[in-house]
């Protein structure tokens, strides 16, 4: 009996052989519930909506209208029939 407790205790390894999670480092996947996400200043926030929301500078608008093309409208002139021109 003494000798199957003594060959068990060898496959057991002691406390100091185990590996730490501060020896893992910081490469292990960490868990989304416990992280930080990075913190947000107000001269980013200012940045980020002036961006997204900000109004065109100047010179940005072109003052030359095209002409617009209006789908489906009829045409306006004369209409010639195809026995008219019989």
């Amino acid at each position: 009996m003494l000798e199957s407790h003594l060959k068990a205790k060898k496959l057991v390894p002691s406390p100091s052989q185990y590996t730490i999670a501060a020896e893992l480092g910081t490469h292990q996947r960490q868990n989304p519930m416990t992280t930080k996400s990075p913190r947000v200043m107000e001269a980013e926030v200012i940045q980020k909506n002036q961006k997204k929301y900000g109004f065109p500078g100047v010179g940005k608008y072109s003052l030359q209208h095209k002409p617009r093309i209006m789908l489906g409208a009829s045409d306006k002139g004369e209409r010639i029939g195809v026995i008219s021109e019989a």
